[in-house]
């Protein structure tokens, strides 16, 4: 396909890089470091102390059986800065700029430099993709593994008529890495097959390729292997409650009688403000004929959306957030050639006057692809999840304002009740009871402590089940404090026992659904 010539490529990608750098840096810290990003960091430490992600609770050994590879970029930024709030994140700041510049790369590759250069800036100015870069959790390093994998085999094996083996080698090897990011990615492996039968149904001759057959071996045993380790790594019996890092093994969802058939669909498609973005995507279904990598692209985001559809059972918005990229390259392609047909169509000869067209439709289209023009998030589907990554802004639990009163409130002694990991991690206050946030949250049972006991699975406190073992804990110690992170979640769950637990504590701090209580006689 003929490129454009598009000045200044490198100015170009330093614009986005920059523009990316100025939305994402200033509020990198401003929300509390939620229970998940605090997971990795405690595994990231297991790197640094014995080279392997793994945490010690309660004599147990818990090592990590999901996004495996997710605490070793961390555990190089904690060798470096050490246990500071402050620096934790700059590893997803990282990731989040590298997918902008390879949106970019990617774009420019595949079409011409402006397709890459609106590309990148719409994901530069994406909030999803903006909060996700503020967060320490799996999305955003296995976004840019997931794409670079995509971007990789398309290049080896759609895009040329023969196989180019440098290319398909690199994508063999870059699966790995991104199955062991986030094991949900392996619904990839599908949608590759597919896309080979659907590109290269004119010449079989990829069936006889030595190099295909022996990534796409060495990718089902890492597959194989990793699943084994999945569920050898911790006894089933020691845990109970729900338990999300299993969510990623293909279960039959679709026999579930309350199952969601339409929730990726329209949470991917139309949740949010990504609803022109989609629309876009959309129309350009009409040019895959002509277009193969704007074909491979929407194929291989339908066919993942189709498996998660059928095969995963946990109904979560961040389990699409790695094929945002190849949607949002679809978009910019499809409007793109539009714009460019319109230009020839209208015969618009006056170079000002089709520069004022495109300039006018891209701005239109870049408000919609951020919350810093249109607000367009309830114009589509609302997002189903609370929008805490999704949506710029939004008030996330306030551990940090707990931890901080506790810490200049709390006298030394005093028994204290919290799953607050951010305690335990940066102030080392031991807290020898948790407190249910929410039924059938994942706990271990510890058959040595007689009787045997729940503990928690970030902590390893004991976790007070009951109103009866919490007026136990009363009844042995005549002040005992209490942090319930999430609690809105423990009072519609059982709004008697919440009413009951403020009837008998005085209420110390509250913050965003977060609350300091005391007991005492």
């Amino acid at each position: 396909m003929p490129r454009s010539n598009f000045p200044w490529s490198g100015l170009g990608l330093a614009v986005v890089l920059l523009v990316a750098l100025c939305l994402r840096l200033p509020g990198l810290n401003a929300e509390s470091l939620s229970s998940d990003e605090l997971f990795i960091v405690d595994h990231a430490l297991g790197v640094l102390k014995s080279g392997y992600p793994h945490r010690s609770l309660s004599g147990f050994e818990y090592r990590l059986f999901t996004y495996e590879l997710v605490p070793y970029p961390l555990a190089v930024v904690l060798g470096f800065f050490g246990l500071q709030e402050g620096s934790l994140r700059l590893v997803s700041l990282l990731w989040g700029l590298a997918a902008t510049a390879l949106l970019y790369l990617a774009g420019r590759r595949l079409w011409d430099g402006l397709t890459g250069f609106v590309a990148a800036l719409i994901y530069a100015c994406s909030p999803w993709a903006v909060c996700w870069s503020q967060n320490l959790f799996h999305p955003a390093q296995d976004q840019f593994m997931a794409f670079l994998t995509m971007y990789l085999f398309y290049r080896g094996a759609i895009q040329s008529p023969d196989l180019n083996r440098p290319y398909l080698v690199a994508a063999g090897a870059a699966f790995p890495l991104t199955y062991l990011s986030w094991e949900g990615t392996g619904f990839l492996l599908p949608a590759f097959l597919l896309s080979l039968f659907v590109f290269r149904r004119q010449n079989w001759n990829w069936m006889k390729s030595g190099v295909l057959w022996g990534i796409a071996l060495t990718a089902l045993v890492v597959v194989f292997l990793e699943m084994c380790w999945r569920l050898t790594a911790i006894p089933s019996y020691l845990l109970v409650g729900e338990e999300l890092n299993y969510s990623t093994t293909p279960m039959s969802a679709f026999l579930l009688p309350d199952h969601d058939f339409w929730f990726f669909w329209r949470q991917f498609l139309w949740g949010e403000n990504r609803a022109l973005l989609s629309a876009a995507a959309l129309a350009g279904l009409p040019l895959a004929w002509r277009d193969r990598a704007l074909a491979y692209f929407l194929v291989l985001t339908g066919t993942v959306l189709f498996l998660l559809t059928f095969f995963m059972e946990h109904l979560i918005s961040h389990y699409f957030y790695f094929l945002f990229p190849g949607l949002i390259l679809a978009a910019a392609r499809t409007l793109l050639t539009y714009l460019r047909w319109a230009g020839e169509l209208a015969a618009l000869r006056a170079p000002w006057l089709r520069v004022g067209l495109a300039g006018a439709v891209l701005a239109l289209f870049l408000a919609g692809a951020n919350s810093l023009g249109l607000n367009l998030q309830r114009l589509p589907y609302p997002s189903e999840d609370e929008p805490f990554h999704e949506r710029r802004n939004y008030a996330w639990i306030d551990f940090r304002g707990a931890d901080r009163f506790l810490l200049q409130n709390h006298p030394p002694g005093e028994i204290l009740s919290t799953n607050a990991l951010h305690l335990h991690l940066f102030h080392r206050v031991v807290s020898p009871l948790a407190t249910q946030e929410r039924p059938m949250v994942t706990e271990f049972i510890d058959f040595r402590s007689q009787p045997a006991v729940f503990r928690e699975k970030y902590t390893g406190a004991r976790v007070l089940k009951s109103r009866r073992e919490l007026e136990e804990a009363f009844c042995r110690h005549p002040r005992l404090y209490l942090t319930l992170n999430a609690y809105r979640r423990l009072a519609d769950a059982d709004p008697l026992f919440w009413s009951w637990l403020q009837s008998r504590c005085t209420n110390l701090f509250f913050s965003y659904d977060t609350a300091v209580m005391l007991w005492h006689r």
